[in-house]
């Protein structure tokens, strides 16, 4: 938005959430939650972000592996 490229702000989500959305459908074999639940997949895109940022997401992927 800064550089004028405000189209941008259209363009990214489609193309970050139509790669997860394609590997959700053709490698995971199943629905994303962002369909049923849009509000609380974002919500949790952030809070995945702001953990990474953190340094504070290892744990989280460890945990959810194990659970597997």
């Amino acid at each position: 938005m800064l550089t004028g490229w405000w189209w941008g702000l259209i363009v990214a989500p489609v193309v970050g959430y139509g790669f997860a959305w394609t590997a959700h459908a053709g490698i995971e074999g199943n629905q994303p939650e962002t369909f049923g639940h849009p509000f609380w997949s974002l919500a949790s895109d952030f809070r995945m972000l702001g953990l990474w940022l953190a340094g504070r997401l290892a744990p989280h992927i460890a945990r959810a592996e194990a659970e597997r």
